[in-house]
């Protein structure tokens, strides 16, 4: 009994870390509870819109998709004014051609 006065005069500051750090251990719970986040990344397009954003045609080569992701990046870089969206938009679609 000597020590339920001490566990009592902490349960406010419980109470006060769980409200402060709340967020954050929700999002951690999400993080790693949620199955959503550990399944694999579904691609947005399609093999045909990931030649279009390249502007490339149905048979093109392996050298074909990194030389025109290459031309497209220099002009579209972030670091160079460009959009990052397009940035974007671009790594996606070689990931898609190319993996």
């Amino acid at each position: 009994m000597r020590f339920f006065p001490a566990i009592i005069s902490t349960i406010p500051a419980i109470f006060l870390i769980l409200f402060r750090w709340g967020n954050l251990i929700k999002f951690v719970a999400k993080v790693f509870l949620n199955k959503q986040y550990n399944q694999p990344r579904k691609n947005s397009m399609s093999r045909k819109e990931a030649l279009d954003i390249l502007g490339l045609n149905e048979n093109a080569t392996k050298k074909d998709i990194q030389d025109s992701y290459q031309k497209l990046m220099k002009k579209n870089h972030p670091d160079l004014g460009g959009s990052d969206w397009i940035t974007k938009k671009l790594n996606e679609a070689r990931e898609i051609l190319l993996g």
